[in-house]
């Protein structure tokens, strides 16, 4: 299953993977210059000096016999193997080890003259000594630095740390030695890997990124947002959104052009149904006149054949002039964009539709509240619903009755019309209120209709600021649902409701 992302979050993921990448490129090219011995002892010396630092303290503070235990003692406490050995390798204290080849040499191994990180000379006693000189200049850095050794080994597998101590001479050691750490994993104890610093650091420097970003993407996904939204009405037939053209970049030359997108499309739109209500205009003249010579032919005497001709051209003639009048509903419905919404009684609206469309159905069923009040233009809300009370007495009357209820929804008034035919089926609902669509393509004009029925219902209630969708119901049937502004009217304005 495919995970849906917004285009905010998908930007700050691939920002946070951009930082995770580079950290790494970085980490991999320290590592494959100075190899892994170099990274593992820049990050573990400083937690190794503060350790060798308390070691070295215990040790001074205790007599040589005691030293086994604080080797033990530290083990213990750090999940690790700490010892003692003599420079030249010999066991001092703690755990005696087999110690590698690497280990070996880094724990043999002899400083230069001055070099800090060599073994120290010998520790002089604690406490002022007449007639000494200050100690050399290398004593001073080893007691400061405590020079020291990290490395791995792969057989066997292990992590190792070699310090020298500066402790020398006050328990009669005087032979130079060194405390080694050994563990078979970098992250126990946190001696030799913490992983939580550099969680902390690294989450910190992506958050302040992030925050540093937030603003940028912020303002870049709104004014997206605005475009789809912008966007969307426009697929819905509503050509006056305009954008707010307001910076010279890419997502304000998109918006500038969907404006003009939209004035086109008005244009082109407004003209095909001036156009379209134009010709239906011109095409009334005729086909009145064709029906008043068919009206005189018909009155006289003509024999059996030629009745039958003139009966069919006159029904023709009534198709051809129902359709005229569709094409003329049509566009006088698209085209009105200078009415007034008043608040009107759902009611009497639809009372006034079943009277007109079903006068001869008692089955039909009416659940609307006398109190409740929407705004709308009157005959445009009650030709659009006649036209889907008409539909459905059309397609499915004989299965059963048709329902109206009305109710609020928030700020909204709710008209539902159901009937308990067949329904349409779910590929065709999204396109059942276009111009000219019919669900079923193998219905003549008797049965099916111009098309135009429902698209003239889109155009009324559209023109009334409202919506309308279509849904099967189950187990059968079909509900147009309209929705329109709720009017809230105070009890003195009652009486400048429109009653029709």
């Amino acid at each position: 299953m495919r995970i849906h992302l917004p285009l905010y979050a998908k930007i700050l993921v691939w920002f946070s993977l951009n930082v995770l990448l580079l950290v790494v490129g970085f980490f991999l090219f320290f590592y494959a210059n100075f190899g892994f011995d170099a990274v593992f002892s820049a990050l573990a010396k400083p937690r190794v000096q503060a350790v060798a630092e308390v070691v070295n303290a215990e040790i001074a503070e205790h007599k040589r016999a005691d030293w086994e235990k604080i080797m033990v003692r530290n083990s213990n406490a750090y999940g690790m193997t700490f010892a003692l050995y003599y420079h030249d390798g010999d066991h001092l204290a703690g755990e005696k080890m087999v110690l590698p080849e690497d280990v070996m040499q880094a724990l043999t191994a002899r400083p230069k003259q001055g070099d800090a990180t060599g073994p120290p000379p010998p520790r002089r006693p604690p406490g002022p000594v007449r007639g000494h000189e200050p100690p050399p200049q290398n004593e001073v850095n080893a007691l400061n630095g405590f020079p020291k050794s990290l490395l791995s080994t792969n057989n066997p597998a292990y992590f190792w740390a070699i310090v020298r101590m500066p402790i020398g001479g006050p328990f009669e050691q005087t032979r130079p030695f060194q405390l080694i750490v050994r563990s078979d994993s970098i992250h126990v104890a946190s001696l030799f890997f913490d992983v939580k610093p550099v969680a902390i650091l690294g989450g910190g420097a992506l958050l302040l990124s992030v925050l540093f970003w937030i603003p940028l993407v912020s303002s870049l996904t709104r004014r997206l947002h605005k475009v789809k939204e912008a966007t969307a009405k426009i697929a819905q037939g509503d050509f006056t959104v305009v954008l707010p053209v307001d910076k010279r970049d890419e997502i304000g030359d998109l918006g500038h052009s969907v404006n003009q997108m939209a004035g086109q499309l008005s244009s082109l739109v407004n003209g095909q149904r001036r156009l379209l209500g134009d010709i239906a205009h011109e095409l009334c003249s005729p086909i009145a006149r064709m029906q008043a010579a068919i009206g005189i032919v018909d009155q006289s005497n003509t024999d059996e054949k030629t009745e039958r001709y003139i009966s069919r051209i006159g029904r023709e003639l009534r198709h051809m002039s129902d359709l005229v009048n569709e094409l003329l509903s049509f566009s006088k419905a698209s085209l009105r964009k200078d009415i007034v919404l008043r608040p009107v009684k759902l009611l009497t609206i639809v009372e006034r539709v079943l009277e007109w469309e079903a006068s001869g159905d008692k089955g039909n069923k009416m659940e609307v509240s006398p109190d409740l009040i929407a705004l709308a233009e009157p005959e445009l809300l009650a030709r659009a619903m006649g036209n889907i009370v008409r539909n459905a007495i059309r397609y499915a009357e004989r299965a059963g009755s048709i329902t109206i209820k009305a109710w609020v929804d928030g700020e909204e008034a709710v008209i539902a019309i159901m009937d308990e035919g067949p329904g349409v089926p779910e590929e065709a609902l999204p396109k059942l209120f276009d111009a000219f669509y019919r669900p079923d393509l193998a219905r003549s004009r008797d049965t099916g209709g111009a098309g135009l029925g429902l698209a003239i219902v889109k155009s009324c209630i559209e023109t009334c600021k409202g919506t309308v969708t279509a849904r099967n119901r189950a187990p059968h049937g079909l509900i147009v649902e309209i929705r329109l502004l709720q009017a809230v009217m105070p009890v003195v304005d009652q009486a400048a409701v429109a009653v029709v």
